[in-house]
């Protein structure tokens, strides 16, 4: 009896203290927006700023630019092309110039022109003697032969066949 008569003068209070309690937690989810939001503004608040300083920046650069010049015609009264090639000094130029297809792997063998540089330093050296007054000794028969020479050129005979057109009568009379 007595716990009821208690629980029935304390019913307003506990009443009152869960209607604060559902205050109090209102005001909590208030307060964590509130934070959220002021945590968001102050994030674009530092964007703009960056912004502002980034425009500060491109103006002061636009500022110290010259004004842009626009030309509508240009009269060419003379123009000159000066070729300096010979003031470079190429002593010696080398490689391989390939002008439409090339289907090999080099321009020119390699047998070939080890050939040939062996030919152009014997014919160096030949001229290095005749301008020194040196000459050189008569070489054998044999060996002149086999130096005049080369891989690719050797003396084969050949017969001769006249081809005759059936056409021609001046051909059919011989």
């Amino acid at each position: 009896m007595i716990e009821q008569s208690v629980e029935k003068k304390m019913a307003p209070y506990l009443e009152r203290m869960t209607e604060l309690d559902e205050r109090v937690s209102a005001l909590e989810r208030s307060m964590s927006l509130l934070t959220e939001v002021q945590v968001d503004m102050l994030k674009r608040t530092s964007a703009l700023q960056e912004e502002v300083k980034a425009i500060h920046q491109r103006a002061a650069l636009l500022e110290n630019a010259p004004p842009p010049i626009h030309i509508d015609k240009f009269f060419l009264d003379k123009y000159e092309q000066n070729n300096n090639i010979g003031q470079v000094g190429i002593k010696e130029l080398g490689g391989t110039l390939n002008i439409g297809a090339t289907y090999g792997s080099g321009a020119i063998p390699k047998d070939f022109t080890d050939q040939i540089q062996k030919d152009m330093e014997e014919l160096k050296n030949a001229k290095s003697d005749i301008s020194s007054g040196k000459t050189k000794p008569a070489q054998p028969a044999q060996e002149e032969k086999e130096n005049s020479s080369s891989a690719f050129e050797k003396e084969e005979t050949y017969t001769e066949v006249p081809i005759f057109d059936e056409d021609d009568p001046k051909e059919e009379s011989i």
